[in-house]
């Protein structure tokens, strides 16, 4: 399975709900992705489940929503069959504006805890790669630089925007294959492994002070929620899925 196709899964999209959950200071509103098969568009709530109003309303799939930090401003991924783009729109909707298009994908976008910068993932050098801009898609920076079969994906700031929560979807060293979670410093670095064990599923953030991580993984093929310390020590499986629940 190929990145990209990643995007288009459901659960993914649904988890984009708890991601965006935590862009918002006032924690407010929450913004999620309705999928129909055909065309997902991006929603916004309150926390309780009231008020939800739709907030794009275009072609493809709109999909990985992030707030800044003001809740004035909703940064998300425009998903097509051939491509992606980082695109943002006020709260209230309106004209979406396309901050970044990569060679043909630019995605899973989070933005910096000041409102400064957005991390996201493209494929600008040939290879999925790890990547900041300024709020208005200048200042374009590439963090993380590699070769296949290696990618770099789906960064998420640390609360205090020091560091990029990430996952690779294999070792630098032995290219297992194996899709697991990496921090580094939010300005670019050597990164830090956190995990050897899981098989991360593109669906990760941190706890409000910083000092957990979540993340989903699938065990025996079903999909399974683990958390762990910030360090990457004490990985626990908090949910015990049945078999036949859908990854």
């Amino acid at each position: 399975m190929t990145y990209p196709r990643l995007v288009l899964v459901p659960i993914v999209v649904g988890c984009a709900v708890v991601l965006a959950a935590c862009g918002s200071d006032e924690m407010s509103t929450i913004t999620f992705s309705k999928y129909d098969g055909t065309t997902g568009n991006i929603y916004a709530m309150n926390p309780d489940g009231t008020n939800e109003r739709q907030v794009t309303s275009d072609s493809g799939v709109q999909a990985h929503s992030t707030l800044s930090p003001d809740g004035k401003t909703v940064v998300y991924s425009q998903v097509s069959q051939d491509d992606s783009s980082i695109m943002s729109v006020p709260i209230e909707g309106g004209e979406p504006t396309l901050l970044n298009q990569g060679t043909k994908w630019s995605l899973v976008p989070h933005v910096s805890p000041d409102g400064t910068r957005i991390a996201f993932t493209s494929d600008a050098d040939g290879n999925y790669e790890i990547y900041t801009m300024a709020i208005d898609g200048s200042d374009v920076r590439q963090l993380t630089f590699t070769d296949p079969p290696i990618q770099h994906v789906g960064p998420k700031y640390s609360p205090d925007g020091s560091l990029l929560l990430y996952a690779t979807d294999a070792d630098e060293v032995d290219r297992n294959n194996q899709q697991d979670i990496w921090t580094m410093p939010s300005d670019g670095g050597p990164g830090t492994r956190l995990t050897s064990t899981i098989n991360d599923r593109e669906s990760r953030g941190w706890s409000p002070d910083g000092k957990r991580i979540v993340t989903q993984t699938v065990k025996d093929g079903v999909g399974q929620l683990m958390v762990l310390n910030a360090d990457g020590s004490g990985l626990t499986q908090i949910t015990d899925f049945p078999a036949d629940t859908p990854v």
